[in-house]
């Protein structure tokens, strides 16, 4: 008897336990599991999940693909890499201008 009761017991936190993992988002998850990484525009930082792309690092933080050009550790990127844990990207401004013709 006692066994049967442990065992119902059991079953029932274990199923307590998925269930309430289950209510998370996909998203939260991954942001759980996730670590971060910098993107760095002029003296402005941002902290980023790793694992997403610049471009959608920019666009989450309001910041226009159009003006600037990402660089990781001197080198120029596109804007579909994958930011790693723990690295800093930087965005430089794009620079336009001359004299008129």
């Amino acid at each position: 008897m006692f066994q049967v009761l442990a065992i119902e017991l059991l079953s029932t936190l274990l199923y307590e336990i998925d269930w309430s993992i289950d209510r998370r988002s996909n998203y939260d998850r991954i942001r759980y599991l996730s670590m971060s990484a910098t993107l760095r525009l002029r003296t402005d930082k941002y902290e980023i999940q790793s694992g997403m792309t610049v471009l959608d690092a920019m666009l989450e933080h309001g910041i226009e693909p159009e003006i600037v050009i990402p660089t990781r550790d001197g080198e120029l990127i596109g804007d579909d890499e994958i930011i790693r844990d723990g690295e800093t990207v930087r965005l430089v401004p794009v620079i336009s201008g001359g004299v008129p013709s």
